[in-house]
């Protein structure tokens, strides 16, 4: 089960960036503000968040080619799908398969870190992925804003804090409030016994449950003693696995 996000979403990051001479630089104006960019030949090789109306301008630089910019408004405000090609042979192949299943987190969902360390085939690795999360160097492309504390925090982003983090998230369509509140409330799960299955809580298979059918699951053990099942579609995971 580990590999199967990693393996999906392999292909998007197969090219290597063409030499240095080639790259280039420029800004794209997205809807939640001004993004840096550099390119070589059609890969990406850096996304900077800027986010700030007016940064583009006044640091005088170009902006990118419609190729480069429809890649970006895409990662911003279209769908789920394959990031198209990054270069990533900086990073270690351990680093590489962090952001593999980062890239599989759903837009308008989220996970913790322990879910992705056990896509990436390294269950016991969440602080590790942790530092591979933060070296993501396509931020919005690969959607490291979707990764968050084992509690249900948001967490940290070094993509600018965690106020951008929020930002990006509640564009996606996350109710950060919500969540904030299940953290509080010590929910790590959300349950439908009328399914009987259990998710993860922004997994969008619960926007077809009435929120007076659902309980909410502090753990793993909780969720099975109640007689649910993990959802096959967000794949909620036992604490060996990612759930912790």
């Amino acid at each position: 089960m580990g590999d199967e996000p990693v393996a999906r979403s392999r292909a998007a990051f197969t090219r290597e960036a063409p030499g240095p001479a080639d790259a280039r630089s420029g800004w794209v104006e997205t809807s939640l503000g001004p993004v840096r960019v550099e390119w070589r030949g059609d890969t990406l090789t850096r996304v900077d968040l800027a986010l700030e109306p007016g940064d583009a301008m006044a640091a005088g630089r170009p902006f990118a080619p419609r190729a480069i910019a429809d890649r970006l408004a895409a990662a911003v405000d279209g769908g789920d799908s394959e990031p198209g090609p990054v270069d990533l042979t900086l990073l270690t192949p351990f680093q590489q398969d962090v952001l593999r299943a980062v890239a599989a987190i759903p837009r308008g969902e989220v996970r913790p870190y322990g879910w992705v360390a056990a896509m990436a085939g390294r269950p016991r690795a969440a602080r590790a992925v942790g530092r591979a999360v933060a070296a993501n160097p396509v931020p919005l492309v690969i959607p490291c804003h979707r990764v968050t504390r084992s509690s249900g925090e948001i967490g940290a982003y070094s993509g600018g804090g965690p106020g951008i983090k929020a930002r990006i998230l509640r564009h996606e369509g996350v109710d950060i409030e919500a969540l904030a509140q299940l953290v509080r409330r010590g929910a790590r799960f959300v349950g439908d016994p009328t399914a009987g299955t259990f998710c993860w809580p922004t997994c969008h298979q619960l926007g077809l449950v009435p929120p007076t059918r659902r309980i909410l699951l502090p753990n793993w053990t909780s969720a099975l003693q109640a007689g649910l099942k993990p959802c096959a579609r967000c794949r909620p995971l036992p604490p060996d696995r990612g759930a912790d």
